[in-house]
Protein backbone atom coordinates (compact mmCIF):
# COMPACT_ATOMS: atom_id res chain seq x y z
CA UNK A 1 0.00 0.00 0.00
CA UNK A 2 1.15 3.58 -0.84
CA UNK A 3 1.69 6.25 1.60
CA UNK A 4 -1.07 8.96 1.20
CA UNK A 5 -1.59 12.02 3.38
CA UNK A 6 -4.82 14.12 3.82
CA UNK A 7 -5.21 17.38 5.95
CA UNK A 8 -7.64 19.67 6.97
CA UNK A 9 -7.39 22.74 8.69
CA UNK A 10 -10.02 23.18 12.01
CA UNK A 11 -9.42 26.65 13.23
CA UNK A 12 -5.74 26.59 14.12
CA UNK A 13 -4.93 23.16 14.33
CA UNK A 14 -4.16 21.48 11.05
CA UNK A 15 -5.08 17.78 11.24
CA UNK A 16 -3.07 15.27 9.33
CA UNK A 17 -4.39 11.46 8.05
CA UNK A 18 -1.69 9.20 7.23
CA UNK A 19 -2.20 6.05 5.74
CA UNK A 20 -0.20 3.08 3.76
CA UNK A 21 3.63 2.42 5.03
CA UNK A 22 5.73 5.13 6.34
CA UNK A 23 9.09 3.33 5.27
CA UNK A 24 11.36 3.93 3.03
CA UNK A 25 10.36 5.48 -0.47
CA UNK A 26 10.18 8.60 -3.00
CA UNK A 27 6.70 9.42 -1.12
CA UNK A 28 7.84 9.72 2.17
CA UNK A 29 9.75 13.36 2.54
CA UNK A 30 6.97 14.83 0.47
CA UNK A 31 4.89 14.25 3.71
CA UNK A 32 6.94 17.28 5.64
CA UNK A 33 6.69 19.65 2.19
CA UNK A 34 2.94 18.90 2.12
CA UNK A 35 2.74 19.29 5.66
CA UNK A 36 4.71 22.83 5.01
CA UNK A 37 2.53 24.15 3.16
CA UNK A 38 -0.04 23.90 5.03
CA UNK A 39 1.70 26.35 7.57
CA UNK A 40 2.16 28.41 4.90
CA UNK A 41 -1.59 28.80 4.13
CA UNK A 42 -2.20 28.96 7.43
CA UNK A 43 -1.24 30.52 10.97
CA UNK A 44 -1.28 27.31 13.01
CA UNK A 45 -0.83 26.75 16.79
CA UNK A 46 -1.19 22.81 17.00
CA UNK A 47 -1.12 19.73 14.22
CA UNK A 48 -2.46 16.33 15.07
CA UNK A 49 -1.11 13.87 12.93
CA UNK A 50 -3.37 10.74 13.29
CA UNK A 51 -1.42 7.25 12.60
CA UNK A 52 -4.73 4.90 12.55
CA UNK A 53 -4.45 3.84 8.76
CA UNK A 54 -0.45 3.23 8.89
CA UNK A 55 0.28 -0.53 7.80
CA UNK A 56 4.37 0.22 7.95
CA UNK A 57 6.73 1.81 9.82
CA UNK A 58 10.66 1.84 9.98
CA UNK A 59 13.50 4.15 10.68
CA UNK A 60 12.94 6.07 7.68
CA UNK A 61 9.29 6.75 8.81
CA UNK A 62 10.18 7.73 12.46
CA UNK A 63 12.93 9.81 10.77
CA UNK A 64 10.11 11.99 8.86
CA UNK A 65 8.07 11.99 11.97
CA UNK A 66 11.34 13.51 13.73
CA UNK A 67 11.30 16.20 10.81
CA UNK A 68 7.76 17.05 11.49
CA UNK A 69 8.51 17.49 15.13
CA UNK A 70 11.44 19.70 14.14
CA UNK A 71 9.78 21.60 11.52
CA UNK A 72 6.48 22.50 14.01
CA UNK A 73 9.01 23.30 16.87
CA UNK A 74 10.52 25.29 14.84
CA UNK A 75 7.01 27.35 14.26
CA UNK A 76 6.13 27.54 17.66
CA UNK A 77 3.75 24.55 16.82
CA UNK A 78 2.62 22.08 18.84
CA UNK A 79 2.44 18.89 17.81
CA UNK A 80 0.54 15.05 18.84
CA UNK A 81 0.10 11.94 17.74
CA UNK A 82 -3.16 10.06 17.70
CA UNK A 83 -4.50 6.61 16.38
CA UNK A 84 -0.70 5.01 17.09
CA UNK A 85 -0.82 1.06 17.66
CA UNK A 86 1.52 -0.74 20.12
CA UNK A 87 4.04 -1.68 17.41
CA UNK A 88 4.48 2.32 16.43
CA UNK A 89 4.46 3.10 20.41
CA UNK A 90 6.90 0.71 20.92
CA UNK A 91 9.20 2.02 18.52
CA UNK A 92 8.68 5.90 19.85
CA UNK A 93 9.65 4.18 23.47
CA UNK A 94 12.69 2.27 22.30
CA UNK A 95 13.91 5.51 20.28
CA UNK A 96 12.42 7.84 22.95
CA UNK A 97 11.01 9.79 20.66
CA UNK A 98 7.59 9.26 22.68
CA UNK A 99 9.60 12.16 25.18
CA UNK A 100 9.56 14.27 21.82
CA UNK A 101 5.96 12.84 20.29
CA UNK A 102 2.56 12.50 22.66
CA UNK A 103 0.56 9.88 21.75
CA UNK A 104 -3.09 10.25 22.25
CA UNK A 105 -6.25 7.94 22.39
CA UNK A 106 -8.41 9.82 20.76
CA UNK A 107 -8.31 13.54 18.51
CA UNK A 108 -10.28 15.09 21.06
CA UNK A 109 -7.34 14.38 23.43
CA UNK A 110 -4.76 15.26 20.69
CA UNK A 111 -6.39 18.39 20.24
CA UNK A 112 -6.42 19.69 23.95
CA UNK A 113 -2.93 19.05 23.95
CA UNK A 114 -2.22 21.54 21.28
CA UNK A 115 -4.49 23.97 21.85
Amino acid sequence: MSLSLTTRIDGSICHASVSGEMTLSARLPKMSRELAESFARANLTGMIINLTDVTAIDSAGLGELVNIYKMTSDRKVRVALTGADRRIRDMLALTHLDELLHCYETEAEAAGAVR
